[in-house]
């Protein structure tokens, strides 16, 4: 104990800090701690490993680095981050109302999807369409992004002349036909013809609005078709780069080049990865800067919010992983967040659901007042060390793409792609085992949510073709990067559970002993099974599940399985792992008649898959 004499005297009382009465435990204390409660399981065991093969240890030191983030809070507190709301109405009347309806509910700016076809966006590109959806947004005060495919040119073009009043309009063109091309697969007339284009239109509108972002570089595609976070970063500074040097070719400062880009990236439920994800784009493009000799500056980044890891299946568990990927945006500083309505995967948002979007960002700045602290995560020894490990392993990557043949090489043969769906099939076999578990789809599955509701629209009466100047050169043909959602194969069985004729879809769940023997493994069966589409109860039905302790198959479960075939099941499962069971035991109860075991760590959607099968062969 510090000798307590010369301690401050407040109010006749000594005044000593807290932290002085304790002794700094070192990094050797703390995982001696942490193996006795391991109870023999060696300390290696909790260390794990990314998709990206980054090695996460359960406890880590102090940071004696730090990766700059922000400076400071942001200015107004209430408003750290721009709110970005995305409005894709196919009807231009419709669209506007919903703009309107953003801006004076909370938003501050807007992000226009604009598709001709009515598909994926509003069914406007020219200037006179474009000032139906605009009609009565100041744009000197709400910026505006677009996205609108290969028609990017001519939106940019219109959006520009509607803004001629305002030189100070803060428009988002967001070109970005690298991404445009790995999502369609096509560009049309050449990669190298588009590219042009969106380089021509940039240009033209660059100097009258000095505030305008005329690139978006973009790792979305990847993270959308399942691949990792390096990846994700690798592809969206590639492209950085390689749009920064079109620019500079064209003649902008190479200090303009980068700053009028705004790096776009994605967030999911993991959000200290997240966080991690956003503090490694700050310090790489740092090092960009630096390494072609500017000052460092602070990068444009926005968020948006995952897609694949969205579901269908009980969309309002959908609210919280938005919630999550917002925290990590706001927390990780990102300048600009969008967030998706909660019943995307469904169809077109309705009023409450892009109110219940908007009001998620809104309660995360002015109620959990996220801005008031500069970098919450700075200091954290593991988001130190996680950020510092993703931007050192996305430095070689950049470097193997950083020219543009690399890049366009990557693209075309197909090797980027190639490592996006090694990723995705790695990421896809956890969900599969449910080492990465999905709420409300793999895990706690709700068969009887309330549903929510969607817009339909009759697109064909809106949608139109626009006229075009005819190509001669060739398409590049490269192979696309599929979006695919984290929850499809429990999207196929619940569909496949749902064709199944009433009251078909459900199992026998039958258990020995008194609650405490069977009720884990009974709840892992039935939550198993929820995830499947199907219910379980303990009436008879042609598939039966086997739920109690090991020490009670021993004694009973051999003549369980007898009574469970003879009261009509022609299937019987064991809720348990065979290798735990022994291989005596396990033997025993095949031979009474048991032909397959449910337990941790199993392919879960193949177990479905053949519980579908059976039940379809009884309902035929």
């Amino acid at each position: 104990m510090p000798d307590p004499s010369p301690a401050p005297m407040v109010a006749d009382h000594p005044v000593r800090p807290l932290a002085e009465t304790f002794a700094l435990p070192e990094q050797a204390d703390w995982q001696a701690l942490a193996e006795k409660t391991l109870k023999g399981t060696a300390f290696d065991k909790l260390i794990t490993r990314t998709l990206d093969g980054l090695t996460l240890q359960p406890l880590y030191p102090p940071a004696t680095a730090r990766v700059p983030v922000r400076a400071a809070p942001a200015e107004d507190v209430q408003r750290p981050w721009d709110l970005r709301m995305r409005v894709d109405h196919p009807d231009p009347s419709e669209a506007n109302r919903l703009a309107l309806n953003e801006l004076e509910n909370g938003a501050a700016s807007l992000h226009l999807c604009l598709d001709p076809s009515g598909e994926t966006g509003i069914c406007a590109l020219d200037q006179d369409q474009l000032a139906v959806v605009l009609d009565g947004v100041l744009l000197d005060l709400a910026p505006v992004s677009l996205e609108a495919g290969w028609y990017a040119p001519e939106a940019a073009n219109a959006l520009a002349v509607l803004a001629k009043g305002a030189p100070e309009a803060r428009l988002g063109l967001d070109f970005d036909p690298i991404s445009l091309m790995l999502t369609t697969g096509t560009a049309p007339g050449g990669y190298d013809l588009q590219l042009g284009r969106c380089l021509q239109t940039a240009m033209r509108h660059a100097a009258a609005y000095p505030k305008a972002s005329l690139f978006a570089p973009s790792g979305r595609v990847v993270h959308e078709a399942g691949g990792t976070d390096v990846q994700e970063l690798a592809l969206a500074f590639a492209s950085l780069l390689h749009y920064a040097r079109t620019l500079i070719g064209d003649g902008l400062d190479p200090a303009e080049a980068f700053a009028r880009q705004t790096l776009t990236l994605t967030a999911d439920t993991d959000y200290f990865a997240g966080l991690a994800k956003l503090r490694a784009a700050r310090l790489l493009y740092a090092k960009l800067l630096t390494a072609h000799g500017l000052s460092a500056a602070t990068p444009q980044i926005r968020v948006h919010s995952s897609r694949r890891m969205l579901s269908p299946l009980d969309p309002w568990s959908n609210l919280l992983r938005l919630s999550l990927s917002g925290f990590a945006a706001a927390v990780g500083g990102a300048t600009t967040v969008m967030l998706d309505a909660f019943t995307q995967p469904l169809g077109l948002a309705d009023d409450f659901a892009r109110r219940l979007s908007r009001n998620t960002q809104l309660i995360l700045m002015e109620e959990a007042h996220l801005g008031r602290v500069a970098d919450p995560a700075g200091g954290s020894g593991y988001l130190e060390s996680f950020s510092l490990d993703l931007a050192r392993a996305v430095w070689p990557r950049l470097q193997a793409l950083s020219t543009d043949a690399g890049l366009m090489a990557a693209v075309v043969s197909g090797t980027l792609q190639t490592e996006v769906e090694t990723a995705r099939q790695a990421r896809e076999t956890a969900i599969r085992t449910r080492r990465q578990g999905l709420i409300g789809v793999s895990e706690f599955a709700d068969l009887h949510s309330r549903p929510v509701e969607v817009l339909s629209v009759d697109v064909a009466a809106l949608a139109f073709t626009p006229a075009q100047t005819p190509i001669t050169t060739p398409d590049t043909v490269v192979a696309p990067l599929g979006a695919s959602r984290l929850s499809a194969p429990f999207e196929v069985l619940r569909a496949a559970a749902a064709a199944l004729p009433a009251g078909s879809a459900r199992v026998q769940t039958h258990t020995l002993g008194t609650p405490a023997d069977y009720t884990a493994r009974l709840m892992f069966a039935r939550n198993l099974f929820a995830a499947g589409g199907l219910e379980s109860d303990e009436a008879p039905a042609p598939l039966a599940v086997l739920c109690s302790t090991d020490a009670l198959y021993d004694e009973a479960g051999e003549a369980a399985v007898r009574m469970l075939l003879s009261q009509g099941a022609r299937t019987v499962w064991i809720a348990g792992h065979p290798k735990a069971l022994g291989a005596d035991l396990s033997e025993r109860l095949q031979q009474a008649g048991a032909s397959g075991f449910i337990y941790m760590g199993m392919d879960i959607v193949s177990a479905l898959e053949t519980a579908h099968t059976l039940l379809s062969e009884v309902a035929a």
